[in-house]
């Protein structure tokens, strides 16, 4: 209620000693008893009449002080606090072993790019007196490349995270605890980007389907009987990404829910059904039954599991019955809200990419050591020889923690002096290449789509049908955007066939690959890429070359300049062997993304980890936007979950709804490398 101010009061007086009243806004009212309702509607008491006078309201009752201001949210520090020796489950093993921020943690007032989490591993930065690397020098590489984004104004925290590398398979329960700290920062203090440098742990991500397939004229064995012009129904399980960074990068995702550590085997059915004349499948709650059927497993172990199928079936009598529960596909990793999109899939809150050398970070030695002098693979430069044996001997490549960190170490350099403008004095253009025959995205049009990531560029380069050696001096072309087409796998990707001797003249000659032969004086090794049962020929782009190059300092002396790799090749960004535990000896030995980003001048990667037919759409228009290459990728995702087109229920016909059960989450194949904080143009 508001109070009467005193010329009111004044007023009300004086109509009371005339016998009539005042309400209290000043309007004459039918008698004085309604007045003095009026008057303790105001809430300022009785009025006391007396010698002539009138008195102020009584003062009212004191307001109680306001609450409290709430608390300040608590500091980065104090949640990271939370987060040390960290045990996720009570099982007694310490996902997060330890954690702690690099010297000199400071605020940045300028931070108007965002906020960036650096997590690194203990395992490039410890005072190891083993190591040809100091852990001082790999601290100060990281306060430089702190300074580096404090000066583009964003606000970083660098953290020492030393997590579980133990026996136990539990790569994806050491990652849900590393999401629960990511998270818990994200709530208080968004991110941008996470950084991973160094070697954590990966995850599986397995998805169960079911489709209504088709045989056509080319006939097909199922349950011992061939069929041809045939429609069958068919579940599956498969790795469909053996690394991924989704799990990091969508925080509001149900991925704790759907996450199994124990071994387990999957059995698959396909179904060539038996149905009544003018009946059709599938339907929800239709039992399918028939006697030509196969079945199929597969086992996996610390996995997420994007079950997407409602499906149970059995054996008997002679024959396979599968009910199918619903054809609605569930979607148990999605949020409310990503299950409300037109194509109900996980998307990023946050760009999650890694910096990791320890997979391409090896080095050779006689495994046997039956060189005739003693002296090894290498001659007294330190460079490749040609090596006679006593006797039958050959190369092993294992892991070197100081070659680790001399790559790593590389990397950030190269990642310095691109801030600095190191490669302005180079053409800002894009770039592509498709391998001989490969029948991919031809360059002209890979060319197209990377031109939209900048208005500036200049004409971009193209190269068609590409034998590796003219793959070879495609890389050696400056382009800061480069776009690849060739078939791949998680260690090499396919181009036509080039002269050996041609091959190790473009490498710089003195390769860092070995190939076992033998003449009349016994074996030797010879110093070459040749492959081949003559080894007078090499299609594959792979570790070795790649590593001779780096070696050779090939692109240092082309002034090749830094460059930006998206590579349409199957599983580039994939690991071998497939769903094994992060910290297995050689594990994803010579692999494919990161021997390129670390020996072939990358600063970032994007790459898909399956086998599949897709070229993310929307990436370049992003990287215009958002102006970071790593932006890309949420790109994708944004474009496909708009995409109705993708989500089954909208099928006309089962051949379509199969093709989209496919398609729609073909986003989680892919994966990052590289500094999510890098722009294209400096």
């Amino acid at each position: 209620m508001k109070q009467l101010a005193r010329p009111a009061l004044f007023a009300l007086g004086l109509h009371l000693l005339s016998g009539c009243a005042v309400s209290a806004d000043g309007m004459d009212t039918e008698s004085s008893a309604s007045s003095e309702q009026a008057l303790r509607n105001t809430g300022q008491g009785p009025i006391v009449i007396g010698g002539g006078g009138i008195l102020d309201p009584v003062d009212p009752d004191p307001l109680p002080p306001p609450p409290p201001p709430p608390p300040p949210p608590p500091s980065v520090s104090s949640i990271v606090a939370g987060f040390r020796s960290y045990d996720i489950n009570g099982d007694g093993i310490k996902e997060i072993e330890s954690l702690s921020f690099l010297a000199g943690e400071e605020t940045n007032p300028y931070a108007s790019q965002g906020r960036v989490l650096v997590l690194y591993d203990p395992r490039l930065t410890s005072d190891d007196p083993s190591n040809g690397v100091s852990g001082l020098q790999m601290r100060l590489q990281l306060a430089l490349l702190r300074s580096d984004l404090f000066k583009e104004n964003y606000q970083t925290h660098f953290i020492e995270t030393k997590l579980y590398r133990g026996a136990v398979h539990q790569d994806g329960r050491t990652l849900l605890a590393l999401r629960r700290m990511i998270k818990a920062i994200h709530e208080r203090y968004p991110l941008k980007a996470v950084m991973l440098i160094g070697d954590f742990p990966e995850s599986t991500i397995v998805r169960r389907v079911f489709v209504r397939s088709h045989i056509g004229e080319e006939p097909r064995q199922i349950g011992g009987q061939s069929f041809s012009n045939t429609d069958f129904a068919e579940t599956g399980t498969e790795v469909v990404a053996p690394r991924s960074d989704l799990i990091l990068s969508d925080l509001d995702g149900k991925w704790e829910n759907v996450y199994r550590q124990e071994p387990m085997t999957y059995r698959d059915v396909t179904l060539v059904p038996e149905l009544p004349p003018g009946s059709d499948f599938p339907s929800a709650g239709q039992t399918l039954s028939g006697s030509n059927y196969d079945f199929r497993s597969t086992t996996v172990s610390d996995y997420f599991l994007v079950d997407d199928q409602s499906t149970s079936f059995r054996e008997a009598g002679g024959k396979a019955y599968l009910t199918i529960n619903s054809l609605n596909e569930p979607g148990p990793e999605l949020s409310s809200a990503d299950q409300a999109l037109p194509n109900p899939i996980a998307r990023p809150e946050i760009d999650v990419s890694r910096i990791n050398a320890r997979h391409i970070a090896l080095n050779p030695s006689l495994a046997n050591d039956r060189s005739t002098d003693g002296q090894g693979l290498f001659g007294s430069d330190g460079k490749p020889r040609l090596v006679r044996l006593t006797g039958y001997d050959y190369v092993q490549w294992k892991e070197d923690p100081t070659l680790e960190r001399r790559v790593i170490a590389d990397y950030l350099y190269r990642n310095h002096a691109f801030r600095l403008g190191g490669d302005r004095n180079k053409v800002f253009r894009t770039s592509a290449v498709r391998a001989l025959d490969s029948g991919l995205m031809n360059p002209a049009s890979f060319n197209t789509l990377l031109k939209k990531a900048d208005s500036s560029f200049g004409t971009s380069l193209s190269v068609d049908n590409a034998d590796l050696a003219e793959y070879l001096n495609w890389l050696k072309e400056p382009a800061v955007l480069r776009g690849i087409a060739a078939h791949s796998n998680e260690t090499i990707a396919q181009y036509g066939p080039s002269n050996a001797w041609l091959i190790n003249a473009q490498v710089g000659g003195k390769p860092w690959s070995w190939n076992l032969r033998t003449d009349a004086t016994g074996y030797y090794l010879e110093a070459s890429l040749g492959q081949g049962p003559n080894f007078d020929k090499r299609s594959d782009a792979d570790f070795y070359v790649y590593r001779t190059l780096w070696e050779n300092k090939v692109f240092d002396t082309m002034a090749t300049g830094q460059t930006f790799y998206i590579h349409d090749g199957c599983t580039v960004n994939g690991v071998f062997p497939v769903n094994a535990p992060y910290s297995t000896p050689n594990y994803a030995a010579r692999q494919h993304a990161e021997s390129m980003l670390f020996y072939a001048n990358g600063l970032g990667m994007a790459a898909r980890a399956k086998v599949f037919n897709d070229t993310p759409r929307k990436f370049t228009e992003t990287i215009a936007t958002a102006k970071r290459f790593a932006a890309g990728l949420s790109g994708y995702y944004a474009a496909d979950a708009a995409d109705s087109g993708l989500n089954p229920n909208g099928a006309s016909n089962w051949p379509d709804r199969r093709t989209r059960t496919l398609q729609r989450k073909r986003t989680y194949f892919w994966g990052l490398l590289g500094d999510p904080t890098l722009r294209i143009k400096y």
